[in-house]
């Protein structure tokens, strides 16, 4: 009798081994180790965003540039080259796309798995490019099986391509932030759609309070939420706050014949004061729970005042007939670009004319908020950053002069664009 045989499976089917092969210290990274059976047995032997062709037909789908495309298949021939790096690279895309193992949109997810620098030096942070990749592939059968033009499928996806293009020109070759990667989620779902200037999703958000309508002259009224801690100028209480003496907490309440509050001014903070708004003469437009359009806006320039209101319009027509009557035709959105420093500094930029048009309110921040967008990851010497913009400059100014940074929030409703333009909602703006 011939004794019994076992299949031996190769070093990188197991996590442990596969990362020492990288020279990376399994006990360093536990996070990334998760489902990593399940993914190794789902690999695929020919990879799609590994394959020349499936690149190739990429570049000439999203214009991308003849020398990108080389870097990326150069880097795919690399990475094909080296089992364990294959596997690091699949399992990177196969935790985010299968539902059953994924973070979701938590930055948790991703941002502490290490960087295969030892086997790929200075290119360690293009391979988190090559699983991108692999995301945008699905995402786009996605908006396809979802039946969106293959105009608004490739504007959409391609902002994607747009930052490759910038990382490679920086650094010489495409750059993905571990922290960024979760944000791929919402195109995998095909949740996000890119139209004209910005990005948007439907989606029930609401980190203010209560909106209020007029209803004899229309003007609009934002109560903040309640419990909300503010300082003296009328901003979310941050952490070490230097404006913290003298804030106040809010407060919001709703009886049967009115609402009591406190108010947002639309130039984007809240008054020390109460108000009451009476059922009978405002009506509620927005509150918690409604489906707003969230607004993202993408990397890049020239967001005039013109570019905003055609997306802005186009949006409005694009959402009220795919979904008519599921939504509230309000946009809002949650950003470090809404940030009122740049309006007070930079007031003649296209961000402080948009801010102008727009209803602004307050949010919670860290005080450093935005710094990743402009700067990336390494924060930790702010001397050593450029200031080669205006935007980085003003940020890097607050800081180092002791101020906090902010975040702040803005609507815009769409029964208000005839009136884009006109600083409408701080013209109109009064307190009974």
């Amino acid at each position: 009798m011939q004794p019994m045989t076992f299949q031996q499976p190769p070093p990188e089917a197991n996590p442990r081994q596969a990362l020492r092969l990288l020279s990376i210290n399994p006990d360093d990274y536990p996070s990334c180790q998760k489902f990593w059976g399940d993914s190794f047995i789902n690999m695929p032997e020919d990879v799609p965003f590994l394959n020349a062709a499936v690149l190739e037909e990429l570049a000439g789908y999203f214009g991308m540039s003849a020398e990108l495309l080389s870097s990326l298949k150069t880097l795919a021939s690399k990475v094909n080259a080296i089992p364990a790096l294959k596997v690091y690279a699949w399992h990177l895309y196969y935790r985010l796309v299968m539902p059953s193992v994924s973070f979701g949109c938590s930055h948790g997810g991703f941002n502490d798995w290490p960087l295969p620098t030892a086997v790929l030096g200075d290119e360690a942070d293009a391979l988190p490019v090559l699983s991108a990749i692999g995301v945008i592939l699905d995402a786009r059968e996605k908006y396809r099986k979802d039946k969106y033009s293959e105009n608004i499928i490739k504007d959409t996806l391609g902002v994607f391509f747009s930052g490759f293009e910038t990382s490679f020109r920086e650094l010489g070759h495409p750059r993905f932030y571990f922290t960024a990667y979760s944000w791929l989620r919402l195109y995998l779902t095909a949740r996000l759609v890119e139209i004209g200037r910005f990005n948007y999703k439907l989606s029930d958000v609401n980190p203010f309070g209560v909106a209020l309508r007029n209803r004899r002259d229309g003007r609009k009224l934002l109560l903040t939420r309640a419990g909300l801690k503010y300082n003296r100028r009328g901003f979310v209480l941050q952490e070490n706050d230097p404006w913290a003496d003298g804030g106040w907490e809010a407060v919001l309440n709703e009886t049967e014949d009115a609402f009591i509050g406190t108010p947002i001014h639309p130039a984007g903070y809240a008054l020390n004061t109460t108000v009451k708004c009476p059922k009978a003469e405002w009506d509620v437009i927005a509150q918690q729970g409604d489906i707003l359009m969230d607004m993202h806006i993408p990397a890049g320039g020239g967001m005039t005042l013109e570019k905003a209101l055609d997306s802005f319009r186009r949006t409005d027509t694009f959402f009220s007939e795919r979904y008519p009557n599921k939504f509230r035709r309000i946009f809002i959105c949650h950003s470090w670009i809404f940030n009122t420093q740049f309006e007070e500094r930079l007031p003649q930029s296209n961000v402080a004319k948009l801010m102008r048009q727009c209803y602004l309110f307050p949010a919670p921040s860290t005080g450093k908020d935005g710094m990743f967008f402009l700067f990336g990851e390494k924060l930790d010497d702010l001397s050593a950053l450029p200031r080669d913009t205006s935007y980085r400059r003003l940020m890097l100014e607050c800081l180092e002069s002791g101020e906090h940074l902010r975040l702040g929030g803005m609507l815009l409703f769409a029964e208000d664009l005839e009136h884009f333009g006109t600083d409408f909602y701080r013209r109109s703006f009064k307190i009974d």
